[in-house]
């Protein structure tokens, strides 16, 4: 599926670019150009942004928890809690960290962690 962003204001590492497009093409950014150059007709969806900003996914390095989850809570009902929230404001990836704790809890934390990297994600319910 081919998807064109227009009327966008395209955030870069030194700028924010006006006046361009954002195509994307099975779900991955496949070019930016001036809006005048594409053809409408080459796309399945057009979304008008109406001025809006659009940005990479933002990560969190550190990360302990948010909303009254913490990674210490050693569960993924926790993780997903804190991804959600993550999400909704425009952090796509965070480092799950620990707090000073006994090695048990600490391996507990840790371990869910691991189990929630590699379970089956299913992006549709966060």
């Amino acid at each position: 599926m081919k998807l064109l962003i227009e009327n966008v204001k395209i955030i870069r590492p030194n700028e924010v670019l006006k006046g361009h497009v954002l195509e994307i093409e099975n779900g991955l950014i496949s070019g930016i150009s001036k809006k005048d150059n594409f053809n409408k007709k080459d796309y399945d969806k057009i979304i008008d942004a109406n001025g809006h900003f659009i940005s990479p996914g933002f990560i969190d390095i550190h990360n302990h928890g948010n909303s009254g989850f913490d990674t210490m809570d050693a569960s993924i009902s926790a993780l997903d809690n804190i991804a959600k929230y993550h999400l909704k404001n425009g952090v796509t990836s965070f480092m799950a960290a620990t707090m000073t704790s006994s090695m048990d809890n600490l391996l507990k934390a840790v371990s869910n962690v691991k189990e929630y990297i590699n379970k089956d994600m299913k992006y549709s319910n966060l």
